[in-house]
């Protein structure tokens, strides 16, 4: 991908965050802190994060979570179950658990399904004071080298979804960044500028990558380290939070990437 397509990539790829906003009877509590006896904050496809779910036999019922936010890593090891690491906003709901993650592979699709459990107990019990922050993880299986098209269930379609190229050296994970918080800028001083001729060199973006209209070149690198750059795009973006419907955006002006002087610049 050259960067000069950047805007296009951050534009339509995106994540899944879990988005699940639920009243609860008190304000937010991080979780990553305790929490108070008898509830659990944390969640996996193995099982998921359990707040007091009722007693057996009682009527549950199933719901979606809408998918808004996630963690892909730039490049996916190849032939390895990779976790995708995902958070919710506002307060996973009141006797609430976590059901194991669905994923479907169709060729270069993933679809990744979560769901929650909802187990009302008899009589008329209260909802628990506490506001647990939703977090989970789901597994996709080991994947062939490649790329792949990642993306909820319940995602608007063409809006919300990411890249994962899976590769022999790869990772396996990814990590979110604290709830509530954008993913880091992009750092494109790491990458080299080193040059001979303008064809060794690229347009790329900086700084924040979760723009609505995508973000436009303002800086150059050599291509020997666009492979780098652009899996941390992908990385970044994975992390972003998009509007439903992408905006009439306005085309990036005119720049070009050039060497002078050994260095990589960015021609305007």
């Amino acid at each position: 991908m050259q960067g000069m397509q950047l805007r296009s990539l951050v534009s339509l790829g995106t994540t899944v965050f879990v988005a699940l906003v639920v009243a609860c009877n008190s304000g937010l509590v991080d979780h990553e802190g305790s929490c108070p006896s008898g509830s659990t904050c944390e969640g996996s496809d193995d099982g998921g994060a359990n707040v007091d779910s009722g007693t057996e036999g009682e009527h549950c019922t199933i719901g979606s979570l809408p998918g808004d936010r996630a963690c892909v890593p730039g490049f996916g090891k190849a032939g390895t179950p990779i976790t995708i690491a995902a958070e919710g906003e506002g307060c996973l709901g009141c006797f609430t658990a976590f059901e194991a993650c669905k994923v479907d592979v169709a060729g270069t699709n993933i679809t990744i399904t979560m769901a929650t459990k909802t187990c009302p107990p008899a009589g008329d019990r209260a909802c628990p004071a506490i506001c647990a922050i939703p977090k989970t993880t789901c597994t996709l299986p080991a994947l062939a080298a490649g790329e792949y098209r990642v993306q909820f269930s319940n995602e608007s379609k063409g809006v919300r979804w990411r890249t994962l190229v899976v590769a022999a050296d790869g990772d396996t994970s990814c990590d979110l960044t604290q709830p509530g918080l954008p993913p880091a800028e992009l750092d494109t001083t790491k990458y080299s500028k080193t040059c001979t001729t303008d064809e060794d060199c690229v347009a790329v973006a900086s700084g924040s990558t979760c723009g609505a209209c995508g973000v436009c070149p303002s800086t150059a690198i050599a291509k020997t380290d666009e492979t780098a750059y652009d899996a941390e795009v992908r990385r970044l973006t994975s992390q972003c939070s998009f509007p439903d419907e992408v905006p009439a955006c306005a085309p990036c002006p005119p720049a070009e990437a050039r060497c002078q002087a050994g260095a990589c610049v960015l021609s305007k």
